[in-house]
């Protein structure tokens, strides 16, 4: 259990996203005003797509980190990008099953691009923090 402790956050994160997948198309409650101000800019549906793979991805990048802070941060990155992206993906498909909804190329490229927008960021904050020592540098090869 201690070994995926930091997992913890993550799991609950892509539940709940797969519990906002269940609900029916029909049933989907209209997006916030200020997503309707945006909507000339940007897709409100996108936006969502956006927000939650983004928090997905750096809550995947923190379980890596603190699992073994010592790990390589650029690996460590594509790992949680990929595994965001990947989640995506099965999220697409499973809306195939739900009524109302369905599986988008696009959604899946708003939710892998999230992931990869909330890697990055917290990946800049892990590498600042290792600069700043105060997460230790990977141990060096002999």
């Amino acid at each position: 259990m201690n070994r995926f402790r930091h997992w913890i956050p993550a799991a609950g994160w892509a539940a709940m996203i797969f519990g906002l997948s269940c609900i029916p198309g029909e049933d989907l409650p209209p997006p916030p005003s200020i997503l309707e101000y945006l909507q000339g800019f940007v897709s409100p549906d996108k936006f969502v797509h956006h927000l939650l793979y983004a928090s997905l991805g750096w809550l995947c990048l923190r379980a890596l980190v603190l699992e073994r802070p010592t790990r390589n941060l650029m690996r460590a990155g594509l790992l949680a990008a990929a595994l965001v992206s990947i989640y995506g993906a099965t999220d697409e498909w499973h809306q195939l099953l739900t009524p109302g909804r369905s599986c988008d190329f696009f959604d899946w490229l708003s939710d892998a691009t999230g992931g990869i927008f909330g890697v990055t960021v917290a990946l800049l904050g892990y590498a600042a923090l290792r600069r700043a020592g105060r997460l230790p540098h990977p141990a060096s090869k002999p």
